[in-house]
């Protein structure tokens, strides 16, 4: 092995490495905010369903007994909260992966 090669190969190793910290520090700042913005939306809906009383209307309709026979102790309108939080993190979640450039949820370079 040559001085050259060595030298080559530690610098494309620092390279590569200095290209992974920014991804990082960006996938960081997209799953914080995401999940702030998450947990906004769900608790935002949360309160329009209880102001349009859906809880009321679950329970006239018999849905509310359902939920209680399957040991649900959340409204419905804290369960729909509770899901559309969910996939507003799998969209969060994708998003992050994105950025990281990984390869299920981004298309190959070659593509």
């Amino acid at each position: 092995m040559n001085v050259q090669t060595t030298l080559v190969e530690t610098v494309r190793t620092m390279v590569d490495r200095a290209i992974i910290v920014p991804r990082l520090i960006t996938v960081a700042v997209i799953l914080i905010f995401g999940w702030i913005v998450a947990l906004i939306i769900r608790k935002g809906l949360v309160k329009i369903l209880k102001l349009v009383k859906l809880d009321v209307i679950a329970e006239k309709s018999g849905i509310g007994d359902v939920l209680l026979k399957g040991e649900i102790k959340q409204t419905l309108s804290e369960l729909i909260g509770v899901l559309v939080y969910w996939l507003a993190m799998l969209i969060v979640v994708a998003t992050a992966m994105n950025a990281f450039c990984l390869l299920y949820t981004s298309p190959s370079p070659r593509d």
